[in-house]
């Protein structure tokens, strides 16, 4: 689940900032009882019951590194974030349907722990998106 996204940063401050702000964060249990779909987006995600844990752990992200918030127009900022788990992108029309038929009848509740934060760097064109920092929450 995305919690935000950059498009330039000095990355060796950010980890510094980011080990130390987590530093004494506790894990947030999680539920997931919807899947949904982006409009004109091909994806297929399932989204988390948006408990006031969650909404605070994103929202304090962001006014933390709120220096870093370099686009406007993220759909990560508060008030735009729309929290997801991504099962499929790009996915045509009929297979779309077909993913959302398949997860609808075969996915219940899923109930879990969000137990680490990861800095990633998105390469597109490599569709890669190694692991740069992590770190783990308390449990």
């Amino acid at each position: 689940m995305t919690l935000a996204s950059y498009n330039k940063m000095y990355i060796n401050e950010f980890i510094r900032e980011m080990d130390s702000f987590y530093h004494h964060q506790s894990a947030i249990s999680i539920n997931f009882k919807t899947i949904g779909s982006f409009l004109n987006s091909g994806t297929l995600f399932l989204s988390p019951t948006l408990t006031k844990d969650l909404f605070d752990l994103h929202l304090s992200h962001h006014k933390h590194f709120e220096k870093y918030n370099n686009n406007p127009h993220s759909l990560y900022l508060p008030n735009h974030w729309i929290p997801h788990c991504t099962i499929a992108n790009r996915l045509p029309l009929d297979k779309l349907k077909e993913a959302f038929s398949y997860c609808s009848e075969r996915i219940s509740d899923i109930n879990g722990k969000l137990v680490e934060i990861v800095l990633i760097e998105v390469l597109d064109k490599k569709k890669e998106a190694p692991t740069v920092f992590s770190k783990k929450l308390k449990v």
